[in-house]
């Protein structure tokens, strides 16, 4: 018997156009291209347990990568320039990371760069967003079926 992959596929359609989110005081939108990458690689490190590669080597294949769009690689800066939060999806309309910095939690910032790529894609002419999740992270889960998540077969 075929054991359940651990990850689950949310899919958010974008019916109509999606107006961009307005940014509240003390966040500044930004590119990747705006800030070191070191900044993003080590809130990812902090975040994310799989993120081994040194971050030359991340950046590196990021930004080569056939997929990847400087415009698509968001952050939100706080008010002293750190980075608060930070997605990054790839063109075919999959959203690979989103982390927001731990003292920046429960602020909305996940929501407002979810809405942010949404937008953006909305205006490029996708018809849905996709994201992987894993399984067993069940409030990661929950907020992604508050922005209108839902899964789909991989």
């Amino acid at each position: 018997m075929k054991s359940a992959a651990p990850y689950l596929r949310l899919r958010k359609a974008l019916i109509a156009p999606i107006p961009a989110p307005s940014w509240p005081t003390g966040l500044v939108k930004a590119t990747l291209s705006h800030v070191p990458p070191e900044a993003v690689h080590k809130l990812l490190k902090a975040t994310f347990r799989d993120i081994a590669k040194p971050c030359s080597a991340w950046y590196a294949a990021l930004s080569t990568d056939e997929e990847y769009d400087p415009a698509l690689a968001i952050l939100a800066l706080g008010p002293d320039g750190t980075v608060a939060g930070y997605i990054q999806s790839w063109t075919s309309g999959f959203v690979k990371d989103l982390v927001v910095a731990p003292e920046y939690r429960r602020q909305n910032i996940g929501t407002l760069l979810m809405a942010e790529t949404f937008a953006l894609f909305a205006a490029r002419g996708l018809s849905h967003v996709d994201l992987k999740v894993e399984r067993k992270n069940k409030p990661a889960q929950k907020f992604y079926a508050g922005l209108g998540m839902i899964e789909v077969l991989d």
